[in-house]
């Protein structure tokens, strides 16, 4: 699967993406996240929801990072 490098190219369905990101994230995460939410606004994938602890929240980024570039990526997983 190619990185992705913009999320406002037209290729690039945002739907697809999201979907992408849940399987890949859910799959390296192992439940340790809840109500994890992936939004893509102006371009940038926000990470949402909260994890039992900062090595999950880093699961999830590294995660997404498999799939898009960092400079899109905005975490914002709460450890609680």
């Amino acid at each position: 699967m190619p990185m992705i490098k913009s999320c406002t190219d037209v290729a690039v369905q945002q739907d697809d993406v999201i979907a992408q990101l849940e399987r890949v994230i859910a799959s390296r995460t192992n439940g340790r996240l809840d109500a994890l939410q992936i939004d893509i606004i102006e371009g940038q994938v926000i990470l949402a929801g909260t994890a039992r602890t900062y090595y999950a929240k880093q699961q999830a980024a590294h995660a997404a990072l498999t799939l898009i570039d960092a400079s899109l990526l905005d975490n914002r997983i709460e450890v609680v």
